[in-house]
């Protein structure tokens, strides 16, 4: 009955006599360590785990002194050459006054580590500024951003990537909504700029111009031809 109860422990169960033969050794226990029970049960401690001495190994420690340890770190290999890393509590075993073993409960800290790495890098990527700003505002479109199943978008994304490596100007026109400032923005992003000022200048609300005419601001907030007033500024 008493192995039944260690045996469904949700821990590992590691006993070893006072001589360091393992005589209980339980399914959590033989997964954390990358082993079968079968490869441990019977065998001394230093021989399924080759890369532990009688200092290193908290059940020897606890064998040879007598005093409990608790949560102790541990990092060893088996003999497979398996790198494991546990925290363990591991307590003396007593009949009457005599040490007769240990008793080790170990849990697995690698994957908790490996998880918690995994976060902060996470976190790292999450906190890293990806955006080029532009004054006070962000640019916040990409290429990846602009998605679609249109053979005729998927022509013109490429068209804009094109345009994103050369150090020509880019004019971009189209109706209203139809995603322009998605496009600019996506090739300031994708060129050798991107980390320059970006100024997106729109149209909408110019006078028609001749083709290579400058376009200037005038007085009343308006855009024209440069020669439709002496109050450019």
């Amino acid at each position: 009955m008493l192995q039944a109860i260690l045996g469904a422990i949700d821990e590992g169960i590691h006993v070893v006599d006072a001589d360091g033969i393992t005589i209980f050794y339980n399914h959590v226990a033989a997964r954390l360590d990358g082993l079968t029970p079968e490869e441990v049960l019977g065998k001394p401690l230093l021989e399924v785990f080759p890369s532990l001495d009688r200092h290193s190994s908290t059940l020897l420690r606890v064998i040879e002194s007598g005093d409990a340890i608790y949560n102790q770190t541990q990092t060893y290999k088996n003999w497979k050459g398996m790198r494991v890393e546990t925290v363990n509590t591991t307590l003396p075993v007593r009949v009457g006054k005599r040490l007769v073993g240990a008793v080790e409960v170990a849990k697995d800290i690698g994957k908790l580590k490996e998880l918690s790495e995994r976060l902060v890098d996470l976190q790292a990527k999450i906190s890293k500024p990806k955006r080029a700003k532009r004054g006070a505002e962000e640019l916040a479109f990409h290429f990846d951003d602009i998605l679609t199943k249109s053979e005729k978008m998927k022509r013109l994304k490429e068209r804009a990537k094109k345009a994103a490596r050369t150090t020509s100007p880019v004019l971009i026109y189209g109706e209203t909504g139809t995603g322009k400032e998605l496009f600019v923005q996506s090739i300031h992003q994708a060129s050798s700029r991107s980390g320059k000022p970006f100024i997106a200048q729109k149209l909408c609300g110019a006078s028609r111009v001749s083709p290579g005419e400058p376009v200037v601001r005038h007085g009343e907030g308006k855009l024209y031809g440069s020669g439709r007033s002496p109050r450019a500024v």
